[in-house]
C-alpha cells in the first residue's frame, strides 16, 4: 500500500469537509429588521440591531417618542432615558443593568446604551411596560407591535435634557442645502456581525455582538432660537466659553435623540450671530447690540454641527428691526 498516497487523500478530504463545513457554521440570517405597529411600519432614524446573547432589539429613542405616542426625555449629562406615557414612567440609565417603573426597581435583559451617537433602548421591555403586545417573526425579521386600537400610532413629543426649547421636525428630503455633510454614512451600515440566533423575546445577557441594518436617511431637525432663550442662555451672555460649552452640549443632546440637523436663529431681528458689514452684531451674545463677542458664532456653530455629522440651517428673519416697539438699546 502506498502510505504516501493515502495521507494525500486523508488530508484532502479533511480539506474538503472543513471548506464545506466552516462557511455553514458562521452563516446567519441577516438583512433589515422591520417594526410594524397595529399594522403600519415605524420609520427609524438609525440602525434598530439585535443584542446577541441577549436576543434584545434596540431601537433609537425617538422611535418611542414618534412611533409609541410617548414623551421621552434624554439628559447626557447624567445619561438617563426618561419615556412616559399615560400613567407609566420609566427611567433608565446608560449602561444599567436595571430600570425604575414608577418608582420600582426592574431588571433589564439589555440596558439602554450609545451607539454611533444614537440613544438606543430595548423594544421589547419599553412596548410591553407601555401595554403592547410584541411579537418578533425571525423567519421575515419584523416586528410587530399591538396596542389592540385600531390605525396607526400618534407621535409623541421629544426633549433634550438640557432645558431647551428647541422644537424638532422632520422631513423626507434630505441634504436640502448643499453646505452641509448630511447624515453620517455610519448609519447606514449593512451587517457588521453574524447573528447566530433569531429568539428576539429571550434573554441570558446584556452583552454581545451587534448585528446592524440599514438606517432611514430622513432628516430630522431641531429649531434653536435665540429670540425665545434657546440659546445663548441669559448666564451665558458675554461669556464665549459658556456659549460654546451650552451650544455643544444642545447639540449632542440632539443627537442622542436622533436629531440630523439643526435649524439656527443666527439674525433674529436687525442684528447677527455672523460679522456683517450691513448689521451689528446681535445683543443676545453680549447683552449689547453691536459689541463684537470675540469670536465668529456661526462658524463655530457649522464646525461643531459638521463634527457630528449633523447638518447645520441659518435661519435668517431679515424685516425685523427689533422685537419689541421700543428703540432703546438698539445699535447708532
Amino acid at each position: 500500500m502506498n502510505w504516501k498516497k493515502t495521507w494525500a487523500l486523508a488530508a484532502g478530504l479533511l480539506l474538503a469537509v472543513q471548506m464545506a463545513v466552516v462557511p455553514g457554521a458562521q452563516a446567519a440570517p441577516n438583512g433589515e429588521i422591520e417594526i410594524i405597529l397595529d399594522g403600519q411600519p415605524l420609520q427609524s432614524d438609525a440602525s434598530p440591531y439585535i443584542v446577541q446573547g441577549a436576543n434584545v432589539t434596540m431601537v433609537p429613542l425617538r422611535v418611542i417618542s414618534e412611533g409609541l405616542g410617548a414623551q421621552v426625555n434624554w439628559s447626557a449629562s447624567s445619561g438617563t432615558v426618561t419615556i412616559t406615557a399615560q400613567d407609566k414612567n420609566i427611567s433608565m440609565e446608560n449602561g444599567g443593568q436595571s430600570a425604575m417603573v414608577n418608582g420600582k426597581s426592574v431588571r433589564l435583559d439589555a440596558s439602554a446604551r450609545m451607539t454611533s451617537g444614537r440613544v438606543m433602548v430595548p423594544l421589547r421591555f419599553v412596548g410591553e411596560e407601555l401595554g403592547l403586545k410584541v411579537d418578533w417573526q425571525a423567519s421575515e425579521r419584523v416586528i410587530t407591535l399591538n396596542s389592540g386600537k385600531e390605525g396607526a400610532a400618534t407621535g409623541g413629543t421629544t426633549s433634550s435634557g438640557g432645558g431647551s426649547n428647541s422644537n424638532t421636525t422632520t422631513s423626507d428630503n434630505p441634504g436640502s442645502v448643499d453646505t452641509n455633510q448630511g447624515i453620517n454614512d455610519d448609519e447606514q451600515a449593512s451587517v457588521t456581525s453574524p447573528s447566530t440566533s433569531t429568539n428576539e423575546g429571550s434573554s441570558n445577557s446584556s452583552q454581545g455582538h451587534v448585528v446592524q441594518v440599514k438606517a432611514s436617511t430622513s432628516m430630522r431637525g431641531a429649531w434653536i432660537s435665540t429670540i425665545n432663550g434657546d440659546w445663548p442662555s441669559s448666564a451665558a451672555r458675554s461669556s464665549t466659553e459658556k456659549q460654546k460649552q451650552e451650544f455643544t452640549k444642545m447639540l449632542d443632546d440632539l443627537q442622542g435623540m436622533g436629531i440630523n440637523a439643526v435649524f439656527v436663529q443666527v439674525r433674529a431681528s436687525g442684528d447677527a450671530l455672523y460679522p456683517s458689514n450691513l448689521v451689528p452684531w446681535s445683543k443676545y451674545l453680549t447683552n449689547t447690540q453691536g459689541k463684537n463677542p470675540g469670536y465668529d458664532p456661526m462658524k463655530f456653530m457649522i464646525s461643531e454641527s459638521h463634527k457630528r455629522g449633523m447638518e447645520f440651517h441659518a435661519w435668517f428673519n431679515p424685516f425685523r428691526a427689533n422685537s419689541t416697539g421700543t428703540t432703546s438699546g438698539l445699535a447708532a
